[in-house]
């Protein structure tokens, strides 16, 4: 862990404060199997009816179900809608 990310970290943990609002520490939130919304994005790096790839600085998030949709997209997140029927991290080297 580098410097930054380690004083970011003990930021967060003195004050309380997510690291996600600190820092660009991706936040997935799922809701059942229809949606999904992850905030500090790095955008998206493909997308088609039954996957999506959204780029983050951890690395890359993997959706695949059916007739998923990009309902939203912008600099502070992403709100996917769909029926997930798989999830997957991809860790960046």
């Amino acid at each position: 862990m580098d410097i930054l990310k380690k004083f970011r970290s003990s930021v967060s943990e003195a004050t309380g404060i997510p690291a996600e609002i600190i820092s660009d520490t991706p936040k997935l939130e799922i809701t059942g199997r229809k949606m999904m919304c992850i905030e500090n994005h790095k955008g998206i790096k493909s997308f088609t009816s039954t996957s999506v790839a959204v780029k983050t600085s951890s690395g890359i998030i993997y959706a695949e179900g059916q007739n998923i949709t990009i309902k939203e997209i912008n600099k502070e997140y992403i709100l996917i809608k769909g029926l997930f029927a798989s999830l997957r991290f991809e860790k960046l080297e």
